[in-house]
């Protein structure tokens, strides 16, 4: 398959954020000016690439050795005053050479605006053209943060034999890792980012990013989200 340039890449995942009504979508090509908005504060979530790195700004999962489990996943209750239902404010999405890949901002919104459902589908196993490829999916469900993993796939805090992996240096966050069911790191890595509004089964895809377009700038890509309650 063709390699796409990064100015070309810029270019298809603008197109493809337009071709969506999702309020203020943009990609790299915008000017710095432009995404001044929720970013004044750090990001209540990024996830990294690699053998996926997850960090959660709580502090108050300090102690906890794997993230709250569901019947299908995880979920973290975001922290925040009152009950009331969450959606993510902003999604930005850097390459490991500093690149803006992806940016969606939803603080500037008017009133009469709905806001969709967005979901991160984040590919972490197998071939793209695979139906079954293994995902990780990440959406809010009321005030919850939810997190889809495939069978046999945790998101912990420890490798094998509880060896703890280093939290990250920024104060009040908490670092976890996508491992097997024995705490295994494996040969498990990244291959694609994808961004899509609905709920996932109902969702409709913005853009994807392949990891192996992205050349030398794949590792340390970061998917940085911003959750508010409604």
């Amino acid at each position: 398959m063709k390699k796409t340039s990064r100015r070309d890449f810029g270019k298809l995942i603008a197109g493809a954020a337009a071709a969506l009504p999702l309020t203020s979508i943009s990609a790299r090509t915008l000017p710095e000016k432009a995404i001044q908005s929720h970013q004044d504060t750090p990001p209540d979530l990024v996830l990294e690439q690699g053998s996926l790195i997850i960090d959660i700004k709580d502090s108050a999962l300090a102690d906890q050795q794997e993230l709250p489990s569901v019947s299908d996943g995880y979920q973290w209750k975001f922290p925040q005053t009152g009950t009331g239902n969450i959606y993510m404010l902003g999604v930005k999405i850097v390459s490991g050479d500093g690149d803006l890949l992806f940016y969606a901002d939803r603080d500037h919104r008017e009133k009469s605006e709905s806001l969709e459902v967005l979901t991160l589908l984040l590919h972490m196993e197998g071939l793209l053209s695979d139906s079954n490829r293994k995902e990780v999916i990440v959406s809010t469900s009321q005030n919850f943060v939810t997190f889809k993993v495939p069978s046999g796939r945790k998101l912990k805090k420890n490798h094998q034999n509880h060896v703890p992996i280093p939290d990250p240096g920024s104060k009040g966050t908490v670092r976890f890792r996508y491992l097997d069911e024995n705490g295994n790191a494996g040969n498990f890595n990244l291959k694609s980012i994808a961004v899509a509004a609905g709920p996932h089964g109902q969702h409709k895809l913005i853009t994807r990013i392949p990891m192996d377009h992205l050349d030398t700038g794949a590792k340390g890509t970061k998917v940085m989200v911003w959750f508010r309650p409604f």
